[in-house]
């Protein structure tokens, strides 16, 4: 499956509320998918889970793609 319909995948379970047939790669995070610091924090810890990566903190990401580049370099799985 590619990273970004994983992604929503993702998204989804994290964010049921959010309807994922409207994100695209250049959805805002914050702007346009509501997501708030304790949501960027549960969708890190998913991310990790899915995709074997890691991160530092809250990640600063601004766009759904951004997520995608970042889990593309960074994935092991």
């Amino acid at each position: 499956m590619e990273t970004f319909e994983q992604l929503k995948t993702v998204f989804a379970q994290v964010m049921p509320q959010t309807d994922i047939s409207h994100v695209t790669p250049e959805s805002s995070i914050t702007g346009d998918l509501g997501v708030d610091s304790l949501h960027m924090v549960l969708l890190a810890i998913a991310l990790e889970d899915a995709f074997k990566v890691r991160f530092e903190g809250i990640p600063p990401f601004k766009t759904v793609g951004d997520i995608v580049a970042f889990l593309d370099k960074n994935r092991t799985v």
